[in-house]
């Protein structure tokens, strides 16, 4: 299953507190970068469900946060 496709399957399907698809590049190949999952602890709170991604910003030659799942773009 390529990176974005299993982050967008545990947005459907989970409760996470953040869910960050980070440095995935299709260009890469479908199984470039990794799917991060946090919770938070039981009795700790609610989960946020935030939706991050982990992309290059090819305008600073950056890694930085944004929000959403998304391919990386160069």
């Amino acid at each position: 299953m390529a990176t974005l496709e299993l982050a967008r399957w545990v947005e459907r399907n989970l409760k996470f507190d953040q869910l960050i698809c980070e440095c995935y590049d299709p260009r890469q190949g479908p199984n470039s970068g990794w799917v991060h999952v946090s919770l938070k602890a039981p009795g700790t709170g609610s989960n946020r469900g935030e939706l991050l991604s982990y992309v290059f910003d090819p305008s600073r030659r950056v890694f930085a946060y944004v929000d959403g799942l998304r391919a990386s773009v160069a």
